[in-house]
């Protein structure tokens, strides 16, 4: 497969603009960069580049380039890059083996394992009595959804009740205490919470399990590889304040 080339726009005074460089100009611009990611945009981002080539080859002939206050800044900006410069040097010397990402599943198991999670429905009201009624009827085959909608006080009676997906600790405790004690398929209720009275169709639900290594590998990894970032940095800045005078005024 060839490579895409890269398509020369246009040249001013012998120096080429290309395709990459309005594609970087777009990207930089952020989302408002999106008005111009079409063709009549790129036109008018080509003729701004060529203007700012205009202006730089004006400026270099000017003598504007040797203005104190430029002067001034190009060494501050410069200054600021080598800093940043350093530190990405230090940082990207940093490697995590795959012996420490197996090391520190061993040793951390109990941070890679899934919370039990329950499907679930509800049908909830304000009185034990109508709570009662209302499983009676369920019992008797008539339509949890439906009955949800007639009768629920929760905004999921649009939906005939359904809670969806939630892991355990998401809900109250008596609630959640009743899904545990149930099996998938059961109506179970009235169940008393501070919110009122429910009925309960549990759908289904997942024991706790703990993650895999493959599973837990990238976490792990990118867990680590700040971890030994930040004392990389810290035990480098360390050995340099050992080197160089410092003096404090605060």
């Amino acid at each position: 497969m060839t490579e895409k080339k890269d398509k020369v726009l246009a040249i001013v005074n012998g120096e080429e603009i290309k395709q990459s460089e309005v594609d970087n100009f777009i990207q930089a611009l952020g989302y408002r960069g999106m008005q111009f990611n079409n063709e009549e945009g790129r036109k008018r981002l080509t003729d701004e580049l060529i203007n700012r080539k205009l202006l730089y080859f004006d400026a270099k002939k000017t003598g504007l380039d040797k203005d104190e206050l430029y002067v001034q800044e190009v060494e501050k900006q410069a200054k600021e890059l080598l800093k940043d410069f350093a530190m990405a040097n230090i940082i990207n010397s940093v490697r995590v083996t795959d012996e420490e990402i197996k090391e520190y599943y061993e040793g951390h198991k109990d941070m890679f394992k899934v919370a039990p999670t329950f499907t679930a429905s509800h049908i909830l009201v304000d009185d034990e009595d109508t709570a009662k009624n209302i499983k009676e009827k369920i019992d008797n085959g008539e339509d949890f959804a439906q009955l949800a909608r007639e009768f629920s006080t929760c905004p999921s009676k649009e939906q005939g009740g359904d809670l969806g997906t939630f892991q355990k600790g998401q809900m109250v405790k008596e609630f959640e205490n009743a899904l545990l004690e149930s099996e998938i398929g059961d109506i179970v209720g009235p169940v008393k919470t501070q919110f009122g009275y429910h009925i309960i169709n549990l759908k289904d639900k997942t024991e706790e399990k703990e993650k895999t290594f493959e599973e837990s590998k990238e976490e792990i990894k990118q867990t680590l590889l700040q971890l030994k970032q930040q004392q990389a940095y810290i035990d480098a800045t360390d050995k340099l304040q050992k080197e160089y005078k410092i003096e404090k005024f605060y």
